[in-house]
């Protein structure tokens, strides 16, 4: 699974430093996802998509939308717990 991050924050002529004020995410957790392939937590994507002006389902690589971290994208932007029973 990949998070198209530095695709969608240069997409919207954002800096990281924009980034992290809009989105109140640390710049070392940016770097980590941009350069390094990191998976943030479910709430810091929540957090990046809509500082970014983007659905959950755009910043995640289409054909991972699967599960991040055993929830669906639905679940992360509704803020629900549930199990993705897909994710085992």
């Amino acid at each position: 699974m990949k998070i198209n991050l530095k695709y969608w924050r240069q997409r919207k002529a954002m800096t990281i430093r924009d980034l992290v004020q809009t989105s109140k995410v640390s710049s070392q957790t940016i770097v980590n996802i941009e350069k390094y392939g990191r998976m943030p937590q479910p709430a810091v994507i929540k957090k990046l998509a809509t500082a970014l002006g983007v659905r959950i389902e755009d910043l995640i690589q289409e054909n991972d939308l699967v599960a991040v971290e055993g929830k669906t994208s639905e679940n992360i932007m509704s803020g629900q717990e549930q199990d993705n029973p897909l994710a085992a």
